[in-house]
Order: structure tokens, then sequence, then C-alpha cells
């Protein structure tokens, strides 16, 4: 895994230094060693960056940015399908230097062009300059495990893995984005193509890009869509013959990712997705596999315990370590250089402790990703279709229809005892929603619109939030397959793979996703959503798999998730940091909010009552990534 950064610099006024100070920032992407390439003319500076984190061909051989017949890339992922697709090349008179997939992406485009990304199996973000084209090829992998980032302006064009480099550009403006500041706030997490930054883009997944150098001109085209495969008819398998396909396409996913020149092994929760996923490993051959979790002290949040019962069982090499208040203080501090635009899961920190135990043992980690967002594993899918009828049929419900949400100003009522606008307001979104997607939608929103009016005051509310431009898929055969589909459009892309892939990164730890393998994906999509409910409540196919390889008494328990006891921390060990965070200074500094609502809900919070904590989490995690990058 590395870090890929390049510009063009139409004013020719960057020095060589600065393409080194952008590749440099992202040294925990790629530790193993660094490089970049420049051209000059008198029309403007092209400048290359890379990082590079060595799991395939370590020797210089694989170094980058790497260049063939006027072609220059660099590349940040992994290509599974590499020596096959080696085989095609040689066949067709090419010969290669190194053992590395970077030298099969690059030749593999000069002979087949952009459509040759088509070919590749894997999770990748890759830029490649044409000399004889003048021109920048950007790609992205079809999940979005890989993040690109770019901006184009008048005097550059830029792009990277990360935000953090794009700051060292000189002519690069530090511009907030209301657009991506409200959806922030509206869900913890900047859905894609948005940023923090106002002008600075994402890469849409299964996309690649063509930015001409002369004419500046960016034109962006999907080269793959889950949409596609969900609304394509379905297979007439049985459900029998559905769960033995999706165990040979995960085994065969699974020994895709085992390829490396490094040690692999495994992110183990105790839960099903990733018991399946190690439980397959030892039995296609890796024994002795190493497997880590992370265990709390506050035992309602404790899987720990569930994970070494299944690592005996299967035998795996396991460790784990108990994260403490102290150790999650300790990485909050440095959480804005690991999340360099505001992002606010809790349960990244563990994941960084997590991935730091890791790296002491491995360079390689599988996890298992996925597995809800694609065999409907979420408990709010049920909730959001009992919500919908719920609020749709029975009178004392569809009231909430009628409320004017400017009388809350004015007026508390009192339901379930609690007194909040938020839980109103909310009840109010299930009963005008049209369906249960629009009713999951309103369960994922941590503002509704009235309240980011209350918290904003220097920016206009949204027209429509980015969140719900995310429109209905008509083409889906059951509402249970379009919240799929949304999910994971948005929370899987845009949080937990933004989450895994910094945090990772960070500990300069190789991540990999056998559940999101595009095959499996296209297969999954095409079975009947009666499927993934066939013997239980949620996710049959995945646990009718396990059983196989894995008692079912061990695996039977309430899902956890991968949560923390933040409420808690927030009130104790946390709060002198946020309140030494959201001062009034801080909160004045952009002219964007409401500090007397701030400061209110804050109080609030402290002094006992009923404010989500993570409503308070998510302003600090904002106030702090504004001290460290405004």
């Amino acid at each position: 895994m590395c870090g890929i950064v390049g510009f063009v610099d139409y004013s020719n006024k960057t020095k060589k230094q600065t393409i080194r100070d952008m590749t440099n920032s992202m040294t925990h992407r790629g530790p193993d060693g660094a490089d970049t390439w420049s051209n000059s003319n008198n029309n403007n500076t092209i400048s290359l960056g890379h990082r590079r984190l060595s799991i395939l061909d370590l020797s210089q051989n694989g170094s980058q940015p790497m260049t063939f017949d006027g072609l220059t890339i660099v590349f940040n992922g992994e290509i599974y399908n590499f020596k096959d697709i080696k085989k095609e090349l040689a066949s067709n008179g090419y010969k290669f230097l190194s053992n590395s997939d970077t030298e099969v992406l690059l030749k593999a485009f000069h002979c087949w062009g952009p459509d040759s990304v088509n070919k590749f199996i894997g999770m990748f973000a890759y830029v490649i300059y044409s000399e004889k084209n003048n021109k920048f090829y950007l790609f992205r992998d079809r999940v979005g495990v890989k993040p690109l980032y770019y901006s184009c302006e008048k005097d550059y064009f830029v792009f990277s893995s990360e935000l953090k480099s794009l700051t060292h550009l000189p002519s690069f403006k530090k511009i907030i984005s209301s657009d991506g500041m409200m959806d922030y706030f509206s869900k913890g997490y900047i859905s894609g193509p948005y940023s923090i930054y106002k002008n600075v883009y994402k890469l849409n997944p299964g996309s690649y890009a063509i930015y001409d150098i002369k004419s500046k001109e960016f034109k962006e085209k999907s080269y793959w869509d889950i949409v596609d495969f969900y609304g394509a008819p379905k297979f007439s398998h049985s459900y029998e013959e559905a769960v033995q396909n999706v165990e040979e396409l995960l085994s065969k996913s699974l020994d895709h990712r085992m390829i490396s020149d490094v040690p692999v092994g495994t992110f183990l929760s105790g839960g099903y997705d990733s018991s399946l996923v190690t439980a397959l490993l030892v039995n296609n051959g890796h024994q002795k596999l190493k497997t880590f979790t992370i265990g709390f002290e506050n035992k309602s949040f404790d899987e720990s315990s569930q994970a070494k019962k299944i690592a005996e069982f299967l035998g795996t090499d396991h460790y784990e370590l108990f994260c403490t208040a102290d150790m999650m203080k300790e990485k909050v501090l440095n959480y804005s250089e690991m999340f360099d635009e505001p992002f606010s899961d809790t349960s990244a920190i563990p994941v960084l402790i997590l991935s730091e135990l890791s790296k002491n043992h491995i360079t390689v980690s599988l996890s298992a990703d996925g597995g809800d967002e694609l065999f409907a594993g979420y408990d709010k899918y049920i909730i959001a279709d009992k919500l919908f009828k719920k609020y749709s049929n029975s009178a004392p419900f569809k009231f909430f229809k009628y409320i004017n949400p400017n009388l809350l100003k004015y007026v508390n009522f009192p339901i379930n005892n609690r007194n909040t606008k938020s839980n109103i307001l909310q009840r109010m979104g299930y009963a005008n929603a049209k369906n249960p997607l629009d009713v999951m939608k309103v369960m994922g929103s941590y503002l509704t619109e009235y309240e980011e009016k209350e918290l904003f005051a220097g920016i206009s509310a949204r027209e429509k939030s980015i969140y719900n431009q995310k429109e209905e898929y008509p083409c889906h055969n059951s509402y249970l397959q379009q919240m799929m589909s949304f999910d994971f459009q948005t929370y899987l892309r845009d949080e937990v793979m933004v989450k895994v892939d910094r945090a990772t990164m960070f500990a300069s730890l190789e991540g990999r996703e056998p559940l999101l393998d595009h095959k499996l994906i296209e297969y999954i999509t095409r079975l009947p959503h009666e499927f993934h409910s066939k013997n239980y409540s949620q996710k049959s196919i995945l646990k009718d798999i396990a059983h196989k390889y894995i008692p079912e008494d061990l695996l039977n328990r309430p899902k956890h998730g991968f949560s923390v006891p933040i409420g808690d921390w927030l009130r104790t060990d946390f709060k002198d940091l946020v309140m030494d965070t959201i001062t009034d200074e801080a909160i004045q500094r952009t002219g964007m909010f409401n500090k007397k609502t701030i400061n209110k809900n804050i109080n609030d919070y402290y002094s006992g009552n009923k404010i989500s904590h993570k409503y308070i989490w998510t302003l600090f995690i904002y106030f702090q990534w504004q001290d460290r990058w405004l």
C-alpha cells in the first residue's frame, strides 16, 4: 500500500521541494521508500510523487514513479490477479523487469488503454501521465477501498491519496465547503464526491477520469456500478446452490488476498464475518494464522473473550489488547493527522490501536467489512421497515407529519419522558417518509435540517442534503435491496472504507477486504432478497457457511458491532479536552456557527440532560480538525 500525489502547475512557480513535501506528508502510507518525478516546459510543471509500503517485489525494481514508453504511473493498492494479466501481456510481446503489479498496470494501460481497468481484481487508486497525449488518467477501484482526491483550478490541477498533501501546494486555498461541512454534521462523515474543502473532490468509486492538461478539461466516466447488478435479472439458483457458490467465490477471494511477500494476518472480532474469513483461511491451509482483536474494560462493549474462543477453536496465533480511556485519549490528540477532514466515527481510534498491535507482527491484515451491507446484517433494515409501517398506518404517529418545526422554539412535547426537539424532529421525518429507505436515511442522520439551521449562523442551509441526493432505485426488487444498495454507496464507501484505510495506513499496515471482491458482489446482488433471511432473521448465507466450520453455539450471540463506550469517556476522562477544544474563540473563528446553540447544548450535556454523545463528539472532532488545519 502506498501514497500517491501529483500536480500540474501552470504558473511554473512551484519548487522541486514542493512535490517532496507533498509526498513526505504521507510517510505513514509508505515508510519503505519515496521518489518523485518532474517535467517542466514553458507552459507548466508536471510533478508526481510516491511513498512506498513494500508488499510485492521488495526490490528497487518495484519503485515508483515508474515509466514506460512515455507513460508514467503512481499507484496505491494491490492487483490480485496481476500474474494472469502479466501472462496475457507477455503473449502480446511485452517484457517485464520486475515482479510487481505496478509494471503490469502500466503495460496493461499501454496495451489496452483506459478500458484495461476492467481486467483488474483488487483495490486501487492510480494515475498515469501520458506524455504523448498530454493527459492524466485517474482510476479508482470499484468499491472505493483506496482514496483519491483531486482539484481543478485555473493555476493548477492536483491529486493525492490524502488531503494533507494538497495543503503543501503554495497556491492551494483552504476554503471550507458549506455542503461538505453540513454533510459532516448531518451524519459524521462527508459523502463523495465532496470534501471539506471547496472545489476539492473525491473521484467516485468504479470510475476513471481523464484530465486534458492543455484544455484543462476534466471528464469522469463510470466503468462499474453496483446498481446495475441489483437491477439485473435475479438468478434462479436454489438457496443451497447460492450458499455453495458464495463459499466458492469467497474462498477464491481469500486466496487472491493472501498473495504477498510479507506476513499476513486477520482482524478477528468474534462475530460471524471475521470468524468466517479466518475459518476459511485456516481450512484452505493457512495454519497458525495470526489473528488480532481489541477488548474494552466495559463488558457491555467487550468482544475479546468471544474472539479468543474462536481463535482457540481454529488454532490461530492470537493477540489481544485492552483499549482504555487513557489509550483513547492519547490517540485522539493525533486524530486530525490521521483524518485530515472531519470524521467522527468513534471506532476509528480502536481500529488504529488494533492496527498498531497487528503491525508489530504482520504487514498485511484481512478485515471482514462489507458483510452487513451485502448480506443484510444490519438491524436497521428491519427497524426501518417496521417504523415506516407504524408511521404510515397508525393515526397517532401520522400526527407528526403535520407538526410545524418552528413551533419547537416555544413548545416541548413529552414523548417517552424525553422533551427533546431532536426526538420530535426525527419522528416527523419518519411520518413524512415515502418508503423504508427514507426512514433509514432519517435514522442515519445526526441532525435534521431544522437543527442544522440552529447550529449554523454563517452558511445557508442546503436545499437538499448530499446524503439524500442518492434517490430510490426503482430497478431494485425490494426495499431491502434499496437500503442495502444505498448503504453500499454511502456508509460503506465514505465511512467504513475511509475509517479502515486511514487507521491501517496511519500504522503503515495494509488492510485487505475479501468480502468486497467485485466478483462476489456481482453474484450476491443478483440473488433473491429472501435468501438473506432464509433460515435466520438476518445474514442467512454467511451464517450457514460459517456453521460448517465453527460450532453454532460459539457464534450465536447478540450483535455488538465495533463500538466503544464513548459516552462514558466524554463525561469523565475526555471532559477537559472537550471544553479546551470547543471554546468561544474556536466557535467564532470561522463565523459559521451559532455560539449560543453550541454552548447551550454542551452545558446541557454536562448537566446530565438528554443530549446525544454523538452530537458532542461530532462537535469536538470538528473543532479539533479546525484547530489543526485552518
